[in-house]
Order: structure tokens, then sequence, then C-alpha cells
């Protein structure tokens, strides 16, 4: 599985600690954290059988902590600096800070988080993610003769993440 971040969050890696920095000016913890889910979807019923691409999905999510609890908004318009920075302000902008404890973030963090798998879900063919599901469908339709509109669908797509404490991305 490919460790690099798709280009367009790339790009934002480098704006993240300017909106953690924002929410900062009011809230005593922000923290931003930016995914992508991509892959392919397999359903089966009795009817039919789909195979469906699922497009890269980007998103990202702010939260700040106001002494007691964590606020958060989220999007998936990655790609427009002065939205993010409005809707970071306006996240702020209502906030209540109370005085209470605030998350440690420890040491300044810039990592690329990634999801582990066993099997590399980019070296899955369509093949095998079909069999898998038929596989589930069979069972789940032998399971009992009452059930008779049995439904199967898998496997998910594949995430990455880039994490953010409250002083990097």
């Amino acid at each position: 599985m490919s460790s690099s971040l798709p280009p367009q969050l790339e790009t934002l890696r480098g704006f993240l600690p300017e909106l953690v920095a924002e929410a900062e000016k009011k809230a005593p913890y922000a923290a931003a954290l930016v995914t992508q889910s991509a892959g392919e979807t397999v359903s089966k019923s009795p009817a039919d059988e789909r195979t469906n691409p699922v497009p890269p999905r980007p998103g990202i999510r702010i939260s700040v902590w106001d002494g007691a609890t964590f606020h958060s908004v989220a999007t998936s318009r990655v790609d427009d600096h002065s939205y993010l920075l409005r809707l970071t302000r306006g996240l702020t902008e209502s906030l209540r800070v109370v005085q209470g404890p605030v998350p440690d973030p420890g040491a300044q963090l810039d990592r690329h988080f990634r999801s582990e798998f066993k099997l590399d879900p980019e070296q899955v063919t369509s093949a095998q993610r079909q069999e898998v599901c038929r596989h589930a469908f069979e069972q789940l339709a032998g399971f009992d003769k009452r059930i008779v509109a049995p439904r199967a669908a898998g496997p998910r797509p594949a995430v990455l993440g880039r994490g953010s404490d409250r002083r990097c991305c």
C-alpha cells in the first residue's frame, strides 16, 4: 500500500498548523484530522450482483476543547483554504471556554497514519472481492430457510489518514 498522501491532501498538510493555530486563539486545545477513503464495494442479493468503485473521498475534522467538552466540524471541501479558515473561526466563535483540564498534546507530531491490513486492499482484485461477497451471501442464505431475501455487501473502502495535534499536521 502506498504510504504517501494523495496530492490534494499533501497540499492541505502544510495548512493544518494554521487552522489549529487559528482555533487556539480562543480554545485551549485544538486538533485537525484529515482522512481519505476510496476503494470498491461489492453487493449480492438473490436478484443481482454489483461491483462499484468508490472514488476518493477526502475529509477534514477540526476539533476544539472548551475546558469541558470537545466540539468539532467536518467537511469534504478540503481544497478551499479560505473556507476552512471561516469554518474554523465559526467553530470557535460561539465557544465559551471554561476552566478545566487541558489535554496534553505531547510532543510535536508530524505523522501519516494509515490502516494496516492483513491483505493490502490495493492488491485485492475485483474477482476476489466478489468471491468473498458470494461466500458471505451463501452462508447467510443457507443459515435458515426463512431468510428469503438475503443481501451481502463489502468490503469497506480503504482509508488514508493524517493526524494532527495542536502544533502540527
